[in-house]
């Protein structure tokens, strides 16, 4: 049997000042392709995990070190943010304690994300790392704790001005999210 491409479990849910929230997420991502993707995941709760069509204004990437291996996940701000990460071939990833956004009380049970899973991630014209001036890369193997993540450089356009996002060949797939028994 194959394994899913996008696996999730709710494992904590932090209040913020209302109606805001946080859910943490333990995310296992796969990429069987001999080829690299991107994976894009929404940044709140309900969003799309596709690039806003009015584009973005900045990109804040950060690396998630779990032993020896590293992923770097970037945070889009626009209209609606998404996130990306680049997998490898035949890469496994697993973040524990992913950030996702809410509004109001957290989801009763079980709940859906969309994942985006696409072959070119272009800023502005070009691909995301030249656009952010920073190595994207992720390892094949990688099981980390998003709260020992460590901030890289991040970029902003002038002005907060958005420019566009153009992805290829996109394949959207979903998981459902269970939440953790000590949720």
């Amino acid at each position: 049997m194959n394994e899913p491409l996008v696996e999730a479990e709710a494992i904590a849910f932090e209040r913020e000042r209302p109606p805001l929230g946080t859910l943490r997420l333990d995310v296992r991502l796969r990429n069987p392709e001999v080829e690299p993707r991107w994976f894009l995941l929404p940044e709140k709760l309900g969003a799309s995990p596709l690039p806003p069509p009015g584009g973005i204004f900045g990109g804040e990437p950060v690396r998630v070190v779990g032993g020896t291996n590293a992923a770097v996940v970037v945070t889009f701000r626009g209209a609606h943010g998404f996130r990306a990460l680049a997998l490898p071939p035949v890469a496994k990833v697993r973040l524990r304690g992913l950030p996702l956004r809410t509004v109001g009380s957290p989801p009763g049970g079980s709940f859906t994300i969309d994942v985006a899973l696409v072959t070119s991630l272009l800023v502005d014209g070009v691909q995301a790392p030249a656009w952010l001036g920073s190595d994207l890369r992720t390892d094949r193997v990688v099981d980390a704790k998003f709260a020992d993540a460590r901030r890289l450089p991040s970029r902003y356009t002038p002005d907060y001005l958005p420019v566009p996002v153009s992805v290829d060949q996109v394949h959207l797939t979903s998981a459902v999210v269970q939440p953790a028994s000590s949720f």
